[in-house]
């Protein structure tokens, strides 16, 4: 595992790096170039189409330290056969992420053990902290029992151009140290999960041959075409992706919801079922969540189907902050002294 705190280029610095003429410009360029940057992680093993054995993964995990500010961290990890496999392969990762990383931002590479585990939210996550509350964020369902094959489709990441805005305001306005974390791994839709989503988009379009269909179930009908379409076209890049939220003391139902929110919002013509907070089912169970996200394990709490994002779903949620001259009200974004 490894870790880097993100820091903000100073405004005038950034603003002098556009190709463009005006601010507006060099945001669409900054945005181009973090979409670049989750594209560049999509590895896996394209000759047998599975998951790469190193099990590569990218974590962004946000804290608020109240009265200090919000501390943006970047996390990686992978595995290897070998002690020495992985000291090779972790400093090739590393040297990767330190120079693909979108340039709007700086590293700080975690050196010691300190500043790892200030970057990885140790204080929030570690198990032996039993005061914390935490949450998982997932997409709306939509549930369709007429569509025997699948009857329940998720819904879809998705975020405007500034909705991550929200997410740093919410964050930075809690009164208790909090914690944000997107997690990304590159993954492929098996072939025995693709034969299920055919046999489903086949089932879906027989209803265009029933009689006397419903005016809701029509509209269901076009929201499945939809998702079987999107998940189901060649060539596309999908991760599994996983949200989570954490919190000392009870959580603030306000924190993930705004953060939803943000990240399932109606864009375009067809409207989304929105999000789903999912919350452990008792202390023993939040400790096994804190323990595996901390260690940047996948938390399996649903199918893989339902755990599967594509490209644009993660550029919507993997997001970073690109603020104005004037900076965000009340949002203050730490860094290391010494890179200031």
């Amino acid at each position: 595992m490894m870790a880097w705190q993100i820091c903000l280029r100073p405004y005038k610095e950034w603003i002098n790096s556009r190709w463009g003429f005006n601010a507006s410009v060099l945001l669409e360029e900054a945005l181009d170039r973090l979409k670049l940057f989750i594209e560049s992680q999509y590895v896996i093993d394209f000759d047998f189409q599975v998951e790469c054995r190193n099990q590569r993964s990218v974590v962004l995990r946000s804290i608020n330290y109240p009265q200090k500010g919000l501390s943006l961290g970047l996390l990686g990890k992978i595995y290897a056969a070998s002690e020495q496999q992985i000291y090779t392969d972790a400093l090739a990762f590393g040297r990767e992420m330190e120079s693909v990383f979108p340039h709007d931002f700086f590293l700080h590479r975690a050196s010691t053990e300190q500043e790892f585990r200030q970057v990885n939210g140790s204080s929030i996550l570690d198990g032996t902290n039993l005061d914390v509350s935490i949450v998982a964020i997932r997409r709306g369902d939509v549930f369709v029992k007429e569509f025997q094959t699948m009857p329940r489709f998720s819904g879809f990441w998705q975020a405007s151009t500034r909705s991550s805005e929200q997410i740093w305001r919410a964050l930075a306005g809690t009164d208790r140290p909090s914690l944000f974390s997107v997690s990304l791994r590159p993954t492929v839709i098996y072939e025995q999960e693709r034969q299920f989503l055919l046999e489903a988009r086949q089932n879906v379009a027989n209803l265009d041959k029933q009689q006397n269909q419903t005016s809701s179930l029509a509209l269901y009908q076009s929201w499945a075409e939809s998702y079987l379409k999107r998940r189901l076209t060649p060539w596309k890049k999908f991760f599994n992706l996983h949200v989570h939220v954490a919190m000392i003391g009870e959580m603030d139902e306000s924190l993930p919801r705004n953060i939803g929110a943000a990240i399932t919002r109606d864009i375009g013509e067809q409207s989304l079922p929105g999000f789903r907070i999912v919350t452990p089912q008792s202390g023993k169970e939040s400790i096994a969540w804190r323990r595996e996200i901390l260690q940047m394990n996948a938390l399996p709490l649903f199918t893989r189907l339902d755990e599967i994002a594509d490209l644009e779903e993660a550029f919507s949620v993997f997001r970073l902050p690109y603020l104005p001259e004037t900076g965000l009200p009340n949002v203050k974004f730490v860094c290391p002294d010494k890179e200031q």
